[in-house]
């Protein structure tokens, strides 16, 4: 959740140009990180905010990231870490382009505002050869509204594969009294 929360602080204070977002969308064997855990490349293509891996991924996910938001066209990738850095394990990572916000709402600033209200919702990223963008449910009292696509509606596709998430209110912890335990809960 930390580094989702960077994410999304970066998407909300800095609106005037496209990233991409590298999701996690699936893994065999042994794996530095779970499905659903969040790359965010800043249009530089080498700055980047989160981890999909230990950090052998990361400078090879933002190359690639910096073509999906310069061509605008998604992108999956596939990593077998047994031949690369003898690691047990596959990954499959989904990159797509989120547009600039300055004009509005996109994905990033959407989720955001669902995390600050601390409302729960799923996240639904279609990929594999359709090339579709994530997609963002609230759920309130058990009644799912659509609010946010970065694309199009449309029918899916036959070989299309979906990763959905459950994002759960962040955790409050109130914390009452002032005595030396206090400061490290504040942090």
């Amino acid at each position: 959740m930390q580094d989702l929360r960077r994410i999304l602080n970066a998407a909300v204070t800095q609106r005037d140009h496209p990233w991409c977002l590298a999701t996690l969308v699936r893994t065999q064997g042994s794996s530095y990180r779970q499905p659903g855990a969040r790359l965010l490349v800043h249009p530089d293509g080498r700055s980047t905010i989160g981890f999909l891996s230990a950090g052998c991924l990361e400078d090879e996910i933002a190359r690639q990231g910096g073509e999906v938001i310069w061509l605008g066209v998604p992108r999956q990738l596939s990593f077998d870490t047994r031949r690369l850095y003898g690691c047990d394990g596959n990954l499959t990572v989904y990159l797509e382009k989120i547009p600039a916000a300055a004009q509005g709402e996109n994905f990033l600033t959407q989720l955001a505002g669902c995390v600050a209200r601390r409302e729960s919702c799923q996240i639904i990223v279609p990929y594999g050869a359709c090339g579709a963008s994530a997609i963002l449910e609230e759920s309130l009292d058990g009644y799912q509204e659509e609010t946010v696509r970065t694309r199009m509606p449309r029918a899916p596709f036959a070989d299309e594969e979906i990763f959905t998430q459950a994002l759960p209110p962040p955790r409050r912890l109130l914390v009452i009294g002032d005595g030396p335990e206090v400061a490290p809960l504040r942090s």
